[in-house]
């Protein structure tokens, strides 16, 4: 598929946050009916979930199907492609996963007040996990120890590889596809172009 073509899908909220957001803020003033109407559409978007499809058809596709001249090409053809491509997401399942590490296990868990001390921490375990054994009559350990403990890692039991991991599934959810509909307040741009013939 790689070799023929690419097709993409972007967040259309990070893509627009990133290129127009910027751009937006330089050229209104904040009080403008511009600059209110462009956050608007922003947060509806982020709100809705928006994601924009793009595909890419490489010479080589172009090529097989005889459509590699622009002024011969044959519509229905690419057509029948593009829509072999849209219904793709009709035979998947998409969902969405939230992973964390073990320092933000540590941290959501409130069993270290910072980031350092919760890395600090994680590093014992990412040694025992390579086979490292602890003087466990040392305090320091101790305390490392009694923090693990309370995820699921003992310092003082060998890892067992097959049930270890440094990152942890917290939940998974399906996600729903489905058409967008334009919000009402949405100002459709206007596209008319006119034809001119040249006299020369």
């Amino acid at each position: 598929m790689s070799n023929y073509i690419y097709p993409s899908i972007y967040n259309k909220y990070a893509e627009l946050n990133l290129h127009s957001t910027p751009k937006i803020k330089r050229k209104y003033l904040p009080d403008s009916d511009e600059y209110k109407y462009y956050f608007k559409l922003l947060n509806h978007i982020k709100k809705c979930g928006i994601v924009r499809f793009e595909t890419k058809l490489k010479s080589r596709l172009l090529s097989y199907l005889n459509q590699q001249l622009y002024g011969r090409i044959d519509m229905k053809i690419l057509r029948e492609t593009h829509e072999e491509l849209l219904n793709v997401p009709n035979k998947l399942q998409v969902s969405k996963f939230d992973l964390m590490t073990i320092s933000e296990q540590l941290l959501v868990a409130g069993l270290c007040p910072t980031v350092r001390s919760a890395n600090t921490t994680a590093f014992y375990a990412v040694r025992w996990s390579h086979g490292e054994q602890f003087d466990l009559s040392k305090s320091q350990v101790q305390h490392h120890r009694c923090i693990l403990r309370k995820i699921g890692i003992d310092l003082a039991l060998p890892c067992d590889p097959s049930k270890f991991t440094y990152i942890k599934q917290t939940s998974e959810s399906v996600i729903e596809l489905s058409d967008f509909v334009a919000p009402s307040f949405y100002q459709k741009v206007n596209r008319n172009f006119t034809i001119t013939k040249s006299l020369h």
